[in-house]
């Protein structure tokens, strides 16, 4: 079994333990229902100086399986009644993504 598949396996755990139905609304159109990992903050290693960068930006995990497309900046989730539009994809290499998230305005 290659790394990937060991960590896709990893994310189809994770992410039904620890994560939530969310509404993901692409710029092109529609609407999905997937199960995401939400977190208001999270922490990030600066690549020059090693330090921890913490932050108070929202973010969502997510498997990249889940999407029938691919993330893009601008696509609209929807957690609850509040709403949170796209800035960032950071796909890890190995099947899932890092959505970095700007909370718009409630519903």
């Amino acid at each position: 079994m290659s790394f990937k598949e060991l960590v896709g396996g990893l994310l189809d755990v994770a992410i039904p333990t620890f994560g939530e139905t969310i509404d993901y609304r692409p710029n092109a159109g529609g609407s999905f229902s997937i199960e995401a990992v939400f977190d208001r903050s999270f922490e990030q290693i600066d690549p020059d100086t090693e330090e921890v960068i913490a932050s108070n930006v929202p973010m969502l995990g997510i498997k990249l399986a889940n999407l029938p497309f691919s993330p893009d900046r601008g696509d609209e989730v929807r957690i609850g009644r509040e709403r949170f539009q796209v800035i960032d994809s950071q796909e890890d290499g190995q099947g899932g993504a890092r959505l970095i998230l700007n909370r718009t305005y409630p519903e």
